[in-house]
C-alpha cells in the first residue's frame, strides 16, 4: 500500500487533521526527494582523500587502481539484470562489502545506488 493512501486512511479513520496530514505528507515527499537525489550522484574514487580510501577500502587510491588492473576488471561490468557499473566501482563495492561491519543499507548512501543493485556485484562478478 502506498504511503499516501495510508495517510489518507489515517485522516479518515483516525481523525488526524489537515495540518497533521500536510506535515506528514511533506515529510514523506522530502524523504522521497532526498532518496531520488542520492541516486543521481555517481561514485568516484577521486571524491575520497587518501585517508578516506584507506579507512573505507583498506587500500590507497593508487593501490585500488592497480588492483583493478591486476585482477583484470573490465572498464564496465554488466549484471544479469542489465545494471552497468564501472569496473573500479564494482571492485570498491566488493572491498567495502567485505570490510566489517557493513550492511547493504550502509552501502546505499555510500555508493549512491539502490540496495537491489548493491548485492549484484557480490553475487555475479
Amino acid at each position: 500500500m502506498d504511503i499516501r493512501a495510508v495517510l489518507v486512511e489515517l485522516m479518515i479513520d483516525e481523525g488526524i487533521d489537515d495540518i497533521e496530514f500536510a506535515a506528514m505528507l511533506e515529510m514523506v515527499e522530502d524523504e522521497e526527494r532526498e532518496n531520488r537525489a542520492m541516486f543521481l550522484r555517481n561514485f568516484s574514487l577521486d571524491d575520497f582523500s587518501e585517508v578516506g580510501c584507506e579507512e573505507n577500502f583498506r587500500f590507497s587510491k593508487d593501490e585500488i587502481t592497480r588492483l583493478c588492473q591486476l585482477l583484470r576488471f573490465p572498464d564496465t561490468m554488466t549484471a544479469y539484470n542489465g545494471t552497468i557499473s564501472p569496473g573500479l566501482e564494482v571492485l570498491c563495492i566488493v572491498m567495502k562489502r567485505l570490510s566489517y561491519p557493513c550492511r547493504y543499507m550502509d552501502l546505499e548512501r555510500f555508493f549512491c545506488r539502490p540496495r537491489r543493485e548493491m548485492s549484484r556485484p557480490t553475487h555475479v562478478w
